[in-house]
């Protein structure tokens, strides 16, 4: 059986107020999105975090922090250039939802 949606993997926890993104299932909840970015000078890669396999792998409590997650990530782009590791980065997307809610009546 195939796995659907991110809700039907991980059961997602209340959302409260005001919101907090201490957790990777609270960063799923929300919609956000995560890129990780190298550091390396001259190198700037940017890769998009698929954070549902990230989730599975570290478990939906697992900390969102980027010290907790950067160790598990390199830079593809500077290990094919024999670069040494160097420092990522992460920058966390908010969900944008456009909407045309409510509508107007027409005429």
């Amino acid at each position: 059986m195939s796995a659907g949606p991110p809700y039907d993997i991980f059961p997602f926890p209340p959302l409260k107020y005001p919101w907090s993104s201490d957790t990777l299932i609270e960063l799923l909840a929300e919609g956000y999105e995560l890129t990780a970015c190298c550091e390396v000078y001259g190198c700037g890669h940017q890769a998009r975090v698929n954070l549902i396999a990230l989730t599975r792998r570290l478990g939906p409590n697992h900390s969102s922090a980027a010290e907790e997650i950067a160790a598990r990530f390199f830079c593809a782009s500077c290990e094919q250039a024999g670069r040494k590791r160097g420092k990522l980065r992460f920058i966390v997307h908010v969900p944008l939802v456009t909407s045309a809610w409510p509508r107007r009546a027409k005429g």
